[in-house]
């Protein structure tokens, strides 16, 4: 007979979005390096007036560099670190003019703008760019010193400082994987607004304590904190105190993400859960 923990992982096999790139992912992430490249030396081409030019560096980030990643989400992560020593201008109008660049290379449909990334379709790819322009001090976590960004929010019109790897090695390292990867399913089966940073730092914060060997009992944990604490949790960004994710959400959407985790647990019975129900 399957049990609840043996039904989520064969969901996990399914789902779980942790492969290397393929052949398509890794054609696409170098000619999107590529194109980003042009855009800089276009970028200091226009800007010569301005001395020393940007100089930036590309990174594969989130899901899959993080090892929680599931289908149906972007494929190819891309964060652009830009460097502007004159300071020259801000990460809005980096990302503004990184858009333009790429706007004409790309077909309509496939180009979007989104909240902090750049979306793009190509060939048969999801790829999320995110452009963050570099700070001048770091964040030392765990003997490790970590380069501190601003990247551009449209949704919030404004500039917030975080970190990348900071967070790819927060996730890596918690051990929680796979119930971030159930969170997520579930997130999208109730079709929820609900960052993945923001389940990444819930999860870790929930279960610092309170893990144990099974799976449904430590998302069950998660549930239920999301019942009892969403309307009014901070969600702290470890990179940057000031940055509570919890603003990002309205207070409808916190609520709807109340209802969802009640409706969840009114399907553990006790001695019985009607796992499909909760997430498929």
């Amino acid at each position: 007979m399957e049990t609840v923990n043996d039904y989520l992982r064969n969901l996990l096999y399914k789902k779980s979005n942790n492969y290397q790139y393929n052949r398509n992912e890794e054609q696409s992430y170098r000619y999107l390096c590529d194109l980003i490249n042009q855009w800089k030396q276009q970028y200091n081409s226009q800007n010569y007036y301005w001395g020393n030019g940007i100089t930036i560096e590309t990174m594969k980030s989130g899901s899959k560099a993080k090892g929680d990643a599931i289908k149906g989400k972007s494929d190819v992560d891309i964060f652009v670190s830009i460097t502007d020593p004159n300071n020259q201008h801000t990460v809005k109008e980096y990302y503004e003019d990184l858009y333009s660049f790429l706007k004409p290379r790309f077909a309509t449909n496939s180009l979007r703008k989104q909240n902090v990334s750049i979306g793009i379709t190509y060939n048969g790819c999801s790829i999320d760019v995110t452009p963050g322009k570099r700070v001048n001090h770091s964040t030392y976590v765990n003997y490790r010193y970590y380069n501190d960004h601003n990247i551009y929010s449209r949704k919030n019109d404004s500039n917030t400082l975080t970190n990348i790897q900071l967070h790819i090695d927060m996730v890596r390292n918690s051990g929680l994987t796979d119930e971030m990867m159930v969170l997520k399913i579930w997130r999208d089966c109730h079709n929820l607004e609900l960052p993945s940073i923001a389940i990444e730092i819930i999860t870790c914060e929930v279960l610092k304590h309170l893990r144990t060997s099974s799976l449904y009992n430590n998302v069950k944990k998660v549930f239920e904190a999301l019942r009892d604490t969403i309307l009014y949790r901070r969600i702290i960004d470890p990179a940057n105190t000031n940055n509570n994710i919890a603003d990002t959400l309205t207070y409808s959407e916190k609520e709807n993400i109340r209802k969802a985790a009640i409706d969840s647990l009114s399907y553990d019975y006790g001695n019985e859960v009607t796992m499909n129900k909760i997430v498929w």
